[in-house]
């Protein structure tokens, strides 16, 4: 799904007003799948306005409907394939749309008038670094107050992946160190030089907070690279939203290594040592996110521009990202007819199982009678 496909959907989903609330219409199997429907959407949204900088299309103060819960994935809702007896376990998408409500609200800040007058709201973005710096409080809160299942570890993963939510495991971890690097390194959303803007001069910036979760990140593909590498490589997560953790990561360990080397150039001979040792861990880090892109390019070649951008960021550090003979070996790959990004975490590798609703809708019952009407 191009970005296009999935604006229109998005608009679709509004004009279709899958965010109110008309249960009386349709059967509870029926409303719990178009409300995980809309809530995939709102994700995708709130990553598409991360990616592009823009401020997001679904307004949080139309939404009716409430928040996805671990009861939606069980039996009696939008799956029919689970024992009656199963209890609802912790899900990570519950906590994906969560954190994506945060992600919003931090891309509307960032993504506000960057500290310029406005012609007839001279006073908008005033209180943006405020806004920001209490965002970045309730990030960090949410994060560190996860469940113990859905912490990250390796168990933890195991035990998803066996569950069928193993992508959608991995996605919340990748996309909550990567709002939480942007958040305290609004710049390398644009660039690695780290230089800041009239919104972000007076909020707290912590390039080793940045650090530490670009870390988290090569960590969590590490793993993922040995238990499930399916888990980031295919036809859901290789697309344009899915390689933002790692641009991001990556541009990161590259304003990393330019300091640690500039440092090092400056420092006395008793500290380039250890300049030397993080230097070299964070080309290690890099090395990982750069296999990681490789390996998606093979799903999807448009991936490969992200790689030129990332390359050139990377220009005088002696970092070859891949062999330029091996491009022209690359598939041309046509995108998968499997369901879009999300959709396939929502439903967990469990296709649903449509249910007709026993109750006619309001639109089906309306057709019938003009149609009554016409035949008489």
């Amino acid at each position: 799904m191009t970005s296009n496909d999935l604006r229109m959907a998005i608009r679709m989903a509004m004009d279709l007003g899958l965010y109110e609330v008309f249960e009386p219409y349709l059967s509870e199997a029926h409303v719990t799948r178009a409300r995980l429907l809309f809530w995939s959407l709102f994700v995708n949204d709130r990553i598409l306005a991360f990616k592009t900088g823009r401020p997001p299309t679904i307004p949080e103060e139309i939404i009716e409907i409430p928040l996805p819960t671990d009861e939606d994935f069980v039996a009696g809702s939008a799956r029919a394939d689970i024992e009656d007896e199963e209890l609802p376990q912790p899900t990570p998408f519950v906590y994906m749309v969560r954190l994506m409500v945060l992600c919003g609200r931090i891309t509307t800040v960032l993504a506000g008038c960057r500290g310029e007058m406005r012609t007839l709201l001279p006073h908008v973005g005033k209180d943006y670094p405020a806004k920001l710096k209490e965002l970045q409080a309730e990030l960090v809160q949410f994060y560190a107050q996860l469940s113990g299942v859905m912490k990250w570890s390796v168990d933890a993963f195991k035990n998803q992946e066996a569950r069928g939510h193993g992508d959608s495991f991995l996605t919340l971890h990748l996309w909550a160190n990567t709002v939480l690097a942007v958040s305290f390194h609004p710049e390398l959303q644009e660039r690695s030089e780290g230089n800041l803007s009239p919104i972000t001069q007076n909020v707290e910036r912590s390039t080793k907070a940045s650090l530490r979760s670009s870390r988290i990140i090569a960590e969590c593909l590490v793993f993922a690279d040995l238990l499930a590498s399916h888990s980031y490589t295919n036809a859901q997560l290789t697309s344009p939203f899915a390689v933002q953790p790692i641009y991001v990561a990556s541009l990161a360990f590259i304003y990393d290594i330019k300091s640690t080397d500039f440092n090092a150039s400056a420092d006395s001979k008793s500290n380039q040592s250890v300049d030397n040792l993080l230097s070299t861990l964070a080309r290690q880090n890099l090395a990982v996110l750069t296999k990681a892109l490789q390996r998606m390019e093979h799903y999807w070649v448009g991936i490969s521009s992200v790689s030129d951008i990332l390359d050139q960021n990377a220009a005088g550090l002696g970092f070859q990202r891949i062999d330029a003979s091996r491009k022209a070996h690359l598939p041309d790959l046509a995108l998968s007819d499997r369901p879009p990004i999300f959709i396939n975490a929502v439903y967990a590798r469990h296709p649903p199982v449509m249910v007709v609703p026993q109750v006619p809708s309001a639109l089906s019952s309306s057709m019938t009678l003009d149609a009554g009407d016409t035949s008489a």
